[in-house]
Order: structure tokens, then sequence, then C-alpha cells
């Protein structure tokens, strides 16, 4: 609740312990697998967070976007490595629990700080589709006393340095203390489009200066409701939606460059966004499968274009 305050926070939680060494062992390297136990197991109503063994794959956690699937599809939620709640030797400086506020921040709809283009490297042209989270040539990886000092990678309109300690990027937990204003309200966007059943207490509001950002206030159902497709909506306590720009659903956003202006809430509602991973090879587990292996990367990592796989699967 602390990372996410005072904009998200979670009122109920409960653990559920399942005893399943091939999941434990090898459910981080094989995400169809892992959906298999998903669909056994998850609640289509819960942020269900899973620990298992993440490290021996290259990574610390996995998260799957909003907008991949179905809100009740039990495939949605987040992996984490088992270690990276209260490990001091994974994490320099110690593990804090970070690395789920990280892939929970994807699980509400947000990319990495040093989101890129490039398929064989990161560079400075994208973002993060967040106006107040400076681009970043990038991950800023590990951290200590002195690993978290300011770097400045990218020269961007009104340059600022890399954003090392925001949970969006890949500092060591030490580092790590901050959502941007614009993360929160894309996160609240991206929860009142895809997760609306989840958020609904605060959708069915009857002020509508309680309307979050993505929903408007519909007089006639005295409650708020998310934006139909072809509109959004990026300021609160509004009571419409405004259309998107002609055309946009044929725009493809490319970065700070293409002449849009800092990238914003609506952008994913409005215009096609091609996304891609820089660090695929890294963390992917080898398969172009349709998990992915899509225009848009569905997990944190994975191999998200053709040239980056060496196997093809139906």
């Amino acid at each position: 609740n602390d990372a996410f305050a005072p904009y998200i926070s979670f009122e109920d939680w409960r653990r559920e312990d399942h005893v399943d060494d091939d999941i434990f062992s090898n459910g981080c390297g094989n995400i169809r697998k892992m959906d298999r136990f998903k669909r056994d197991h998850a609640d289509p109503d819960a942020l269900n967070t899973y620990f298992l063994d993440c490290i021996s794959f290259g990574f610390f956690g996995i998260g799957v976007f909003p907008w991949a699937f179905d809100e009740k599809d039990k495939r949605h939620g987040v992996m984490n490595d088992y270690r990276t709640i209260d490990s001091s030797t994974q994490c320099r400086g110690g593990c804090q629990g970070d690395t789920a506020v990280h892939e929970w921040g994807h699980g509400f709809g947000l990319f990495h700080t040093f989101q890129s283009l490039a398929s064989s490297q990161c560079d400075c042209t994208w973002g993060d589709l967040v106006e107040d989270t400076p681009p970043e040539n990038g991950p800023h990886f590990f951290g200590d006393a002195d690993g978290c000092a300011s770097r400045n990678t990218c020269v961007e309109p009104n340059d600022e340095p890399d954003p090392i300690h925001n949970y969006m990027d890949y500092s060591d937990d030490v580092c790590l203390s901050e959502f941007t204003t614009g993360q929160f309200e894309r996160m609240l966007y991206m929860l009142a489009v895809y997760k609306p059943d989840m958020i609904s207490q605060s959708l069915d509001d009857a002020e509508a200066t309680s309307c979050i950002l993505g929903s408007f206030h519909d007089d006639s159902a005295d409650q708020c409701q998310a934006c139909p497709e072809g509109t959004y909506q990026d300021e609160p306590g509004q009571t419409s939606c405004k259309a998107c720009p002609d055309g946009s659903d044929e725009i493809t956003i490319e970065g700070w460059n293409q002449g849009q202006g800092p990238l914003r809430t609506d952008v994913k509602r409005c215009y096609h966004v091609d996304t891609m991973f820089c660090l695929e090879s890294l963390v992917g587990d080898g398969f172009c499968n349709s998990q992915n292996n899509n225009e848009e990367c569905l997990y944190d990592g994975g191999d998200c274009c053709e040239q980056c796989c060496e196997n093809v699967v139906g």
C-alpha cells in the first residue's frame, strides 16, 4: 500500500500455499505451463501474485499487462522470485519486495522507464507513455550507497536525469522510492478501462467529482462508467468522454520524435503503439508462442519479435 498510496490501495488479501515442485522450479521459464496452473488456481477477482523460482531463469519477476486478456481471464497476475521479498544477497542493499511493486506497475498498465522501439538495443526515442518520466537509454541495474547516484543517458525536451528511483526502472530496491503523478494517472486510467469490475466501488459513486481518469459520470445510471471504445478521458471528475482524434486509429506512435509531443494517457485508447523490450534475449523462454509473440509484449520480457526467436510453436 505504501508504494501505491495515495491513489491506489488494497484492502483485503489472503495467502494460499500450493505444493507443486514443477511449477515452483519451472513456472517462470514456461509460460504455457504456468498458464495451466493459473487456470486451476487463480481467482479472477483478485490480484493474483505468485512466488516461485524466477532467478534461475535470469529475472526477478514477470507481469501481465491489463489489456492482454479479458478482465476475468485467469492468466492475469504477476510472478515474483520468492527471494525478492526478503533477501540480503539477491539485491544490493537487500530485497524489500519492490519487484512485486514493479510487476504490478505492469499489471496496472505501466511500461518500463527505459521502454524502447529498438529490437536489438535500448534507445532514447521512446519512454513509457508518461509525460513526467524522462526517457532512459537502458535500465539502471543494481544499486548501493554509490550506485543510486544520478545519471543522464538521454537528451530530450526539458532534459532531466534518468528516473533511477522510479519503481519501473531496474534499480535495486534500495534505490526505488516513487511513482510519478503521471504514472498514477495512467494506472487509474488503465484500471478504469480494463478493470472496471475490480474497481467498481470507485466507479459506483454518485458524485461526478469522484469519477477517475478513463471514466465519466453517467447521469442516467447515477454512477461513473468507463469510457467506451473510440473515446478517452484524461481528466477526473468529468460528465462525458472525449472523442479520439480523427484517424488516430491509423497512426502508430513511434516515440518522442514523432511530433506528437509528450505521450499521453490516452495513447493506448486512440493510437496504435508498437512496443518492444530491449532485453528480450535475456529473459525470453525461446519460443514464439501466442502469449509473448505479439506486436505488443504481453509479459515483462519474452521473445517479442520473430528475429528474437529460434523456435516457433503453435
